[in-house]
Parts: structure tokens; sequence; C-alpha cells
């Protein structure tokens, strides 16, 4: 009987996009904060691509922002995204 999920870490070399899907009741639902890594050889080797996860986590509201070496946040711009980033998901407060 879980009632909340505050957090969900993903880091799950190519499966990334599975358990997205698979998940989408329970991120609609518990909306928890996601930390995934994103790496383009691994998306693409599984058959999808960075982009792929990326219009899933916007599809369900999510805000994204790349975690910085230091830790620091810089909110993502799809223009600037690297064969490898880390990335923090929030829904917007109020949301």
């Amino acid at each position: 009987d879980i009632k909340a999920i505050d957090v969900i870490k993903i880091d799950i070399d190519g499966a990334e996009m599975p358990a997205l899907m698979g998940a989408q009741k329970t991120l609609r639902k518990c909306r928890p904060v996601l930390f995934l890594a994103l790496c383009a050889d691994t998306c693409k080797a599984a058959g999808f691509s960075t982009d792929d996860i990326l219009n899933v986590l916007e599809g369900l509201q999510y805000r994204i922002h790349v975690i910085n070496s230091d830790s620091s946040l810089t909110p993502f711009c799809r223009n600037s995204i690297k064969p490898f980033q880390n990335i923090f998901c929030r829904h917007p407060v109020g949301v």
C-alpha cells in the first residue's frame, strides 16, 4: 500500500524508455522528482533516442534540468544536449 513516491533514480543503461513507459501511472499520480542518466549510445542500442525520453518527460509535464559537475542545476536546452548527461526532472509547483 504505497501511497506516495517522492523520488526515483533511473540509471539503467538503455532501459530508461521501458521503465518510464511502465511507470506512467505512478509518474502521473505521485509526480516524483526524477534523476536520470541520459546516454545517447545506450539509448540508440536499445532502439530509441534521448529525444524520445525527453518527449515522454515533457508529455508528463516534467521540467528538466541538467545536473552540472558542481551539482548545480541548469535548465535543460535540447540544442546543447551532450552524449551523456545526468538530468533532474520535477513538476512545477502547483501543477
